[in-house]
């Protein structure tokens, strides 16, 4: 006789967290992000070392301004995993200028992931039950572009890319304050506030 109250108050329950991210939905839609409306930006996967100089240097200058990373010598933000063959960065261009950015890593047993610097544990349980990981990272605008649908204009690219891919599930490592954003596209926590880097306080969550 309880079987059918629990299964009606996780009906319940579900019917008010997806209300609540509706709302959520229709908030930011109404300041832009979410829309149809770009800006004039294009979106397409960098095949240019123009494109791709441009992409890591937006990355570092908004990184070092957020104080994510300090600054590097070159002004770019250029690790092993961009220089990956399968990593695919996209760009959020308006003419020749690059707005926007987003990166999808492939794991490798040689380099795993970037998240796996914080994260290792919770993705290698996710690796071990057979998942094929990417991870989406390299996130960034600049301000001008920040309340348009150019973020998730990106990210319906890198998710087409994905797919076509056939990955299994995709990592996000965020600021617990860009939840939100990820929530809405239906990430859900897998690793638990910590510091992605042993030099600086910096508190991120693992999403997948």
């Amino acid at each position: 006789s309880t079987a059918p109250r629990c299964a009606d108050l996780s009906a319940s329950n579900s019917r008010t967290e997806t209300a609540r991210l509706d709302r959520k939905l229709d908030c930011l839609r109404r300041i832009g992000l979410f829309g149809e409306n770009t800006e004039g930006a294009s979106i397409t996967r960098a095949q240019t070392l123009d494109e791709l100089h441009q992409a890591y240097q937006l990355v570092h200058d908004v990184y070092v301004e957020t104080g994510f990373i300090d600054p590097e010598y070159s002004g770019t933000r250029l690790r092993m995993f961009e220089a990956k063959h399968d990593t695919a960065t996209f760009v959020a261009k308006v003419g020749a200028r690059v707005v926007g950015v987003l990166s999808i890593v492939p794991d490798s047993a040689e380099l795993g992931l970037p998240s796996d610097r914080a994260f290792k544990e919770e993705l290698d349980v996710m690796r071990k039950g057979g998942s094929l990981l990417c991870e989406a990272t390299n996130q960034v605008l600049v301000p001008e572009f920040r309340k348009s649908a150019v973020s998730t204009e990106l990210m319906r690219c890198a998710v087409a890319h994905m797919t076509v891919a056939g990955y299994d599930a995709v990592i996000a490592t965020v600021s617990p304050s860009h939840n939100g954003f990820y929530e809405l596209l239906r990430f859900r926590e897998v690793g638990s506030l910590r510091s992605y880097s042993d030099k600086r306080h910096d508190p991120v969550i693992a999403l997948c």
